[in-house]
């Protein structure tokens, strides 16, 4: 995966709304908010034999549900990778943290 690709991904997946930040995604540490020049630490993307992982670890705003935030990053990465025809097997995302 190039980083032009990681980067794509990370900006897709922030302009979702009730999203407050990154954090790292080592979940045997503890979920330490990224600065915005750090965020592609919060970002793994795997090439498997069945496709592209992506995972992604967030913090989210406390007035939202994080379902919600979850499906929608979820959704806007399924779509970058379908316009980009790319196999995407599955996506993960991890919430650290809520704001």
């Amino acid at each position: 995966m190039t980083e032009k690709m990681k980067k794509e991904i990370l900006m897709a997946a922030t302009t979702t709304s009730g999203l407050n930040g990154l954090s790292t995604i080592d979940i045997n540490k503890p979920g330490i908010e990224l600065p915005k020049n750090k965020w592609i630490n919060a970002l793994n993307v795997e090439n498997t034999p069945k496709g592209y992982v992506v995972s992604l670890a967030i913090i989210i705003d406390i007035e939202v549900r994080s379902k919600i935030v979850s499906y929608e990053i979820s959704s806007t990465i399924k779509d970058l990778f379908k316009k980009k025809k790319l196999k995407l097997s599955k996506v993960n995302i991890y919430i650290r943290g809520i704001k």
